[in-house]
């Protein structure tokens, strides 16, 4: 037994652990930790949770401390966060594909949203094996071999709807389409070169003039307003109408601001600097929305400036779906869809509706009619409004109608939306439509028409017209021009309708000071307001004293296009 502990100590030749001075780890630093420290990680990629640990630890001096640098120079792991699909969100469908690879008999491989998964069948289903085609063999995919007796019907009614679905695509894209087709009748007028350009107006800059007006002054009252009949708001698409055209009636024009004689009376008074007509006044207000040409003479002689209409202009015709798809134009300028020829019906048609819901009594408006027409009678209301800044501006107004009440009376704008093209043969013409979905159509016919029924809306504004009432007037024929039938008449307030279709009179006088201002700064002589054709834009041309007779040849060629516009039977019309 060993005496003591040295005994049990190994020879020198066999003893273990270090001997001498060790050199292995000279220049390695060393420090000591507690047992409750804990230790770092080997390889720490992501400094998230170890930042978070430290915030609550002390800083400690570390020989091992990693002096940090810049983290976007390098990194080994991508730690940003992937940002969410800011388009399209894609659909939900299901769609079988062909796998690279075999797979187990009872199960099918799926594509959903971007993802491949593996379904089992039913027991009730027959198992759908995929096999892997030889392309050089021109082998069938599985989607396109035969199917199975039992999944007849399941394949069947699979194909079905997908044409279904192909076709409501392929209608969908024709209707953008037809939407978006551009449509153009030509200029308005020859632009000479010798003319000036003056300045260009964009459509989209012209939301931005503002001006407040104090309520207008009557100066003038003509003319005798008819009574409106009210039995025509009763009138639904079972108990229509027939729209009567009177033998040997006559197209009715306003005549121009230059050729109306109260206007030169007070151009001779001086009562304002500026004069004008409703419909030209709403033409300009609301030029943001038209897309075919127009154009608006400009006079200015010793600091007054009169705003004109040349003779057969395309102003004094109402526009067909200007703002709206035109699947069934005609490019034949003697059919009757072609565009211009579609203008000419509607204006006859509008002018014929007014007389029809006419009664015999009329109230005068205090003075004579100064145009003396006895048969199409409308009151005229002559208005001034102060724009500021010494600029008076004189307006005519009119008034189509009178509705009297139990309680009160006022005065009426009566106006007309035609079908052009009803379908006769199926449910979706008006006659159908108007007794289910009456709400529909009207707002649709808002949409399409709204150049030319904000300019009513303009005009009503300016004329004190608290009501209008729009006649849906529709073809007995899809192909013929003539006759026609009242089907429903539809009653709205123009303060209502306003608000529906955006109109905002601040805008408009805005739009008018800015025309006068510009007109103003010039040298006198003629101008002329040009809505191009190809573009939303807005010209103002100044016109030199020897090409101030060009609007002859305009008219020759409007003459050409509508025909006899003034005479108004039933033969214009086929």
């Amino acid at each position: 037994m060993p005496s003591s502990l040295l005994d049990l100590s190994p020879n020198e030749s066999d003893e273990w652990g270090p001997i001498g001075q060790a050199t292995l780890f000279e220049g390695i630093p060393f420090q000591s930790f507690a047992r409750t420290e804990r230790l770092n990680k080997a390889a720490d990629f992501v400094s998230n949770r170890q930042e978070r640990y430290n915030r609550f630890q002390p800083v400690r001096q570390s020989v091992f401390a990693f002096e940090q640098g810049n983290e976007k120079d390098f990194n080994l792991v991508d730690t940003t966060k992937v940002q969410p699909h800011r388009g399209r969100r894609p659909g939900r469908f299901v769609l079988a594909i062909e796998p690279l690879f075999d797979v187990a008999e009872g199960f099918s491989l799926l594509f959903v949203r971007g993802f491949v998964h593996c379904i089992k069948h039913s027991s009730s289903r027959s198992p759908c094996k995929f096999q892997r085609p030889d392309r050089r063999l021109n082998q069938p995919t599985p989607l396109q071999q035969q199917p199975q007796t039992k999944n007849k019907n399941l394949v069947r009614d699979r194909q079905r709807q997908e044409r279904q679905l192909r076709n409501k695509w392929n209608q969908a894209a024709k209707r953008r389409g037809e939407r978006y087709q551009r449509r153009d009748l030509g200029p308005s007028i020859d632009v000479d070169p010798n003319w000036t350009l003056v300045r260009e107006f964009d459509f989209s800059k012209l939301s931005k003039p503002i001006l407040e007006v104090e309520p207008p002054q009557d100066v003038y009252l003509a003319g005798a307003v008819h009574c409106y009949d009210p039995s025509y708001d009763s009138l639904r698409p079972r108990t229509a109408k027939p729209l009567r055209i009177p033998k040997g009636s006559k197209r009715f024009v306003t005549p121009t601001t230059s050729k109306d004689p109260i206007m030169q009376e007070h151009m001779t008074r001086g009562t304002a600097n500026v004069f004008i007509t409703d419909d030209l006044l709403a033409v300009i207000m609301v030029a943001s929305r038209s897309i075919y040409s127009w154009d608006i003479r400009i006079l200015k002689e010793n600091g007054m400036v009169v705003f004109d209409r040349a003779d057969m202009s395309r102003l004094e015709y109402l526009s067909v779906h200007e703002n709206g798809p035109n699947p069934h134009f005609s490019k034949d300028n003697s059919h009757v869809n072609f565009q211009q020829n579609l203008n000419r019906e509607s204006t006859f048609v509008n002018q014929l509706f007014q007389e029809q819901c006419w009664q015999e009594e009329t109230a005068s408006m205090g003075n004579p009619d100064p145009f003396n027409l006895s048969r199409h009678s409308i009151g005229y209301r002559y208005r001034l409004w102060d724009l500021d800044d010494g600029v008076q501006i004189m307006v005519r107004c009119s008034h189509d109608g009178l509705v009297k009440t139990k309680t009160s009376k006022h005065f009426t704008s009566l106006c007309t939306i035609n079908e052009w093209f009803p379908d006769l043969n199926q449910e979706t013409g008006w006659r159908h439509l108007l007794e289910t979905q009456r709400g529909a159509i009207w707002a649709a016919s808002l949409k399409d028409n709204a150049c030319k029924v904000a300019r009513w809306v303009v005009q009503a504004i300016l004329a004190g017209n608290r009501e209008m009432k729009f006649g849906m007037i529709s073809r007995k024929h899809p192909l013929k021009a003539s006759p026609h039938e009242i089907l429903t008449v539809e009653s709205i307030s123009t303060a209502k309708l306003a608000k529906q279709t955006t109109v905002q009179m601040t805008n408009g006088w805005g739009i008018v000071r800015s025309i006068i201002d510009l007109v103003n700064r010039q040298d006198d002589g003629e101008y002329v307001l040009f809505k191009d054709p190809a573009k939303e834009v807005l010209k103002l041309f100044a016109v030199p004293e020897a090409h101030g007779d060009n609007g002859q040849d305009v008219k020759n060629d409007e003459e050409d296009q509508f025909g006899d516009a003034n005479m108004l039977d039933e033969e214009d019309f086929i």
